[in-house]
């Protein structure tokens, strides 16, 4: 295929997963969804459907973190069986690299496609929007969030089409970040990146070590912040999943209210002080037994409009969900509100709002 040439000037990498793929990397990047990977290029015939020699594919190194916890034969599990690629990225195959002292580490490799046309939900969740005025707008539309917004309803509805598909084939995600979940504008369609904390869990309990760089205090479970056991299990991704549907329906994390008022915008450092903080206080801030963590007056009533405006099936849900011997797992029987329980009552909320 007169590739011989370009693969002398270029390193060679196998598939550690079908022993008949090699790829040739001549060090050229690009950028996928803000990363800045290295491309390869495809050379024996792919053992997909359709495939062909000289296609180009991009690969990323397993997090050092995480090369001791998993090893080969997880990734080719994980390649073997995916999920709904609508909704995710996802690797295909796996190859030995070496890192900077030259030892062999695996890289997981995936097709490489432009994602132009998929922005950040960054608009939607960032903190930076908490205390800015008006509350929560659309940069490029000027709609509030809640349930009101067309598009916010999309993003809900698209966001737990992922969720369900990947609780479907039994997986733990983990990675909810801002720089993971991204969105089509125009449909409002979600597609998450590879979480390399995703492993198999067949159980709520079923859990596996995480990297905690790779984790946003925002978003995770207020158990795993608060006990440093650098470990989460699936019902971690269940309370990340209440956590997210709550900023994006009412526009606030579940907990900053009037104890935390006021979170920092400015540096990386401030804000991790101010999320450890925000774990170790996990009041919700509509809980109906405890007021201390209720909101302040002024701008923030609109929180309690949004608020108000959910059914009181979707108001009950985030309660149990967000109550503090539950957050913190001490309840005799935690509340876990699974993908499919948040579609149905979400569903409804909109049936009984239209």
């Amino acid at each position: 295929m007169g590739f011989a040439s370009e693969i002398k000037k270029s390193k060679v990498l196998f598939s550690l997963a079908s022993g008949c793929n090699l790829y040739y990397c001549d060090g050229s990047e690009s950028e996928v969804f803000g990363k800045t990977v290295k491309l390869l290029r495809h050379v024996k015939p792919a053992l997909r459907k359709g495939g062909k020699s000289g296609e180009v594919f991009y690969m990323r190194a397993v997090p050092s973190g995480l090369a001791g916890v998993f090893d080969t034969k997880h990734w080719v599990n994980i390649i073997r069986k995916p999920v709904n690629t609508m909704h995710y990225i996802w690797p295909v195959d796996i190859v030995d690299v070496a890192d900077e002292r030259g030892n062999p580490m695996p890289a997981l490799v995936f097709p490489y496609r432009p994602h132009s046309e998929y922005s950040r939900l960054t608009p939607f969740l960032s903190n930076l929007d908490m205390d800015s005025t008006p509350q929560n707008y659309w940069p490029d539309s000027g709609c509030y969030l809640g349930l009101e917004n067309d598009r916010v309803r999309g993003v809900a509805d698209s966001l737990l089409k992922a969720w369900c598909s990947c609780s479907a084939s039994k997986y733990a995600y983990h990675e909810f970040s801002y720089e993971n979940m991204h969105y089509e504008p125009n449909m409002c369609k979600v597609k998450f990146d590879f979480s390399f904390s995703m492993h198999s869990a067949q159980d709520l309990q079923d859990c596996s070590f995480v990297e905690n760089s790779r984790i946003t205090s925002d978003y995770a479970d207020t158990h795993y912040y608060s006990s440093g056991a650098g470990s989460m299990d699936l019902a971690s991704d269940y309370y990340s999943m209440a956590a997210i549907l709550f900023k994006l329906l009412v526009g606030r994390l579940p907990y900053a209210g009037g104890i935390l008022e006021g979170e920092p915008n400015g540096n990386e450092k401030e804000h991790s002080a101010w999320m450890k903080a925000y774990h170790s206080n996990p009041v919700f801030i509509f809980d109906p037994w405890d007021a201390s963590n209720r909101l302040g007056g002024g701008e923030p009533e609109i929180y309690e409009i949004r608020w108000q405006r959910l059914s009181g099936e979707l108001r009950g849900m985030f309660q149990s969900a967000f109550k503090p011997a539950n957050a913190l797992r001490k309840a005799k029987n935690p509340r876990f509100y699974s993908p499919w329980d948040w579609k149905n009552a979400l569903e409804c909320n909109y049936y009984s709002c239209s």
